[in-house]
Parts: C-alpha cells; structure tokens; sequence
C-alpha cells in the first residue's frame, strides 16, 4: 500500500479508539480499562515460549492505546515493550478519560520497529494488527530483527481481514494460512508466499482456527553438510 494511502486511513483507527476511550462503545471500553491495568490474561498462543527461568521480554507490535499483553497466567518476570504510529493520540485519549496504562504505548511504525534501539526479545508479537500495515512484509523482517537468537515472532489475525472489511480504512492487507503450514500474504495487487519471501534462514508455521489464523516464525535450524553426505 502506498504510504498516503496508509495515512489518509490513520484518522478511522483514531475515531474508533476515541469512542473506546470515551466509553461510546461499551462492550469495548471496560475491556480497555482491564487492559491497562495489566489485570488479564497473558496472550495464550505466547505461553509456549515462557522461559523456565529469567526475565521474559515481549515487543508488541501495533499494540494500540494499550497491550493486550496481560499478566496473568503469565511469566514470574515480565517486561513488555508496546508500540504504535498513533500513540500520542492514544496517550492524549486515555488521559482525558483519567486512564493510566501500566504500559504506555510508545511511538513506532511497524516497518521500522528494527530501528529504535528496543534491544532484542523473546517474542516480537502482533495482535489484528498486521493488516493494517502500509507493508506488512517489510514489518515482518522488522520484527525479526528484534528477536533473540532462540526467539519468535508471532501475529495472529483474522483471515482475509483486508476482504473482510472490503479494503476499507488500514484493512488493506489479507493473511492466508495454507494447508502445507505457510501462510500467503495478499491483496489486490500483491500475492506473496511468505516462507519464499523470507528465505531458508526463518522457519514458518501458520495454522487456521475457524478463521483465526497464528503465524510462528523462528530460525530454521542449520543443516548440517554431513549429514548431507552421509
């Protein structure tokens, strides 16, 4: 998507996040205010990754005006890092509603998250987030950049979001897992199959449940040439 384009939708996403915080709507502002207490659960398809013992650090990636990443259930030692394009029309709106998020949301585009010195993670995470991107691919090797040697990056998302919401606003972008475990990253003028996109380095695994899909990327492991030739 060109990059106007992208910010010409920005003020959607706003005027949405605004009638959140200013209890408009609801069903979702109650869970807003939950959220930034930390008072929720911690996101389950990260659970795999906790760590046995040690700090867990997690990057969430277009977190909005407050991560979903909650604390419970979670790890002992937990330090997430949020970032957003928006997170100053989101600060401006939790303080008007007397909102004081146990993570501030810090400015960060997701194609550029590589190059505001964040330090490295365990997980690099995107929640219904992916699609909104001007380049979500140019994201995804951001957010790779971002991890440890032993992490992941992981996103998950409505399939075909971009179909779904018939391109309006950010939904721009459509993510299809396969039935080989891959995952096509699509729209109308783009179709790209992303384990090709990222080379014989990262290791895809993207699974569909009723419409909800979850992407894992890790290091392949290395081959060795001995086992090649033996």
């Amino acid at each position: 998507m060109d990059k106007s384009k992208w910010e010409s939708g920005l003020p959607s996403e706003v005027e949405f996040w605004a009638e959140v915080a200013d209890g408009a709507r609801a069903e979702y502002h109650e869970n807003l205010r939950r959220r930034a207490t930390g008072d929720c659960p911690f996101p389950s398809e990260l659970k795999p990754f906790i760590p046995v013992s040690g700090k867990m650090r997690v990057l969430d990636v277009g977190a909005g005006p407050q991560t979903v990443v909650g604390r419970n259930d979670g790890p002992k030692e937990l330090e997430v890092v949020a970032i957003d394009p928006l997170a100053s029309h989101y600060a401006e709106m939790l303080a008007r509603n007397g909102i004081e998020p146990l993570v501030p949301t810090l400015y960060g585009e997701a194609e550029k998250v590589d190059e505001y010195g964040l330090g490295l993670f365990d997980i690099t995470f995107s929640r219904n987030a992916l699609d909104h991107c001007y380049d979500p691919l140019a994201a995804i090797k951001a957010m790779l950049a971002t991890i440890k040697p032993t992490g992941a990056v992981v996103f998950v998302g409505y399939v075909n979001e971009g179909v779904n919401e018939n391109y309006n606003g950010l939904h721009q972008w459509n993510f299809m897992p396969t039935e080989h475990g891959d995952v096509v990253v699509w729209n109308r003028g783009h179709v790209v199959l992303l384990s090709n996109y990222l080379g014989d380095a990262w290791r895809v695994a993207a699974t569909n449940n009723n419409g909800w899909y979850k992407v894992v990327i890790t290091k392949a492991p290395k081959r060795s040439w001995l086992r090649l030739f033996s």
